[in-house]
């Protein structure tokens, strides 16, 4: 199956066409399946593999801030409430690991030529221990916007479980978010070259060394960040009038223990392993697009 599609991956960058993957929501996918692996299609080296971030923008809708997506989670005056919790802020569960941006070392595809030199060893030997000492593929290998908690605004019209056709609003996030993002600033590009960019990981790599200010470094967050999230307890998100809410609280940038239980109930815990880093991460991979990527990459 994986050569099925990489065979149509490579047409694709053959063609001209630029193909873009969500690198995932379970950080290094232990909580899931207690091993850590990157997932597929984005760990193909032939597709770029979109991670995540948490971005905060100022008044003026400029980047004030940026950090690897990686949070945890924990309930505030729960399970549900029917007014908000005002100052009965006791936790009514521990902070544990939630969602974040997908990443990780390939345990099938050796090392491709744009990574080579600029992904760190002890990401791209990280699995060494089963292959051997040879570098292979590390995802992601550029990241966006994914935090739900600073996402995308979206607005739909639906009809409510009490008969009502209401427009409502909520945040969309995830890579699912991050990937068509990215795809929507290649397409810039593709406009700007007035041909199609194509496949871009070698540029994008290349742009790294040679034109660093192109894309944005995401550091390690340098001091503990958080946000407060109220969220409508309804069984489709909405409240009708006895529904409540339930309030819980976001730590951003969770460098914590993550927990995998099996099916008997065995379970074990470690810390989560994807973080941000100077230069290539993989919990960021190169990092975001910078305020010349367009330009940049267009100029390839």
């Amino acid at each position: 199956a994986r050569t099925a599609f990489d065979n149509t991956f490579m047409l694709a960058a053959s063609t001209g066409v630029s193909v873009l993957f969500s690198s995932g929501d379970d950080g290094d996918n232990f909580a899931d399946f207690g091993l850590t692996a990157p997932d597929y299609p984005p760990a193909s080296p032939f597709v770029t593999a979109v991670g995540g971030t948490t971005l905060e923008v100022n008044s003026a809708n400029a980047r004030q801030a940026e950090y690897g997506w990686s949070t945890a989670k924990q309930p505030l005056c729960g399970p549900v409430t029917v007014k908000n919790c005002g100052t009965a802020t006791k936790p009514t569960g521990s902070l544990a690991w939630n969602a974040g941006g997908g990443g990780g070392t390939s345990y099938f595809y050796t090392q491709p030529f744009y990574q080579a030199g600029v992904v760190p060893t002890s990401l791209s030997e990280r699995n060494s221990p089963i292959l051997g000492p040879v570098p292979v593929r590390v995802v992601p290998d550029i990241s966006a916007d994914a935090d739900p908690g600073t996402g995308f605004l979206i607005g739909l019209h639906q009809t409510l479980p009490n008969g009502n056709a209401e427009y409502t609003t909520t945040r969309y996030g995830g890579t699912s978010l991050a990937s068509p993002l990215l795809a929507g600033i290649v397409a810039d590009a593709d406009q700007a070259a007035v041909v199609p960019v194509g496949f871009i990981n070698p540029d994008i790599y290349r742009l790294d060394q040679t034109n660093p200010s192109s894309i944005y470094d995401v550091l390690p967050e340098p001091s503990l960040e958080g946000n407060f999230r109220q969220d409508y307890a309804g069984p489709l998100g909405e409240n009708l009038g006895t529904s409540g809410y339930a309030d819980s609280f976001r730590e951003l940038y969770y460098s914590g223990q993550e927990v995998y239980c099996d099916s008997t109930g065995n379970c074990a815990s470690r810390p989560e392993t994807q973080s941000a880093a100077r230069g290539y991460d993989s919990l960021t991979g190169l990092g975001s697009p910078g305020t010349n990527f367009v330009g940049a990459l267009a100029g390839q």
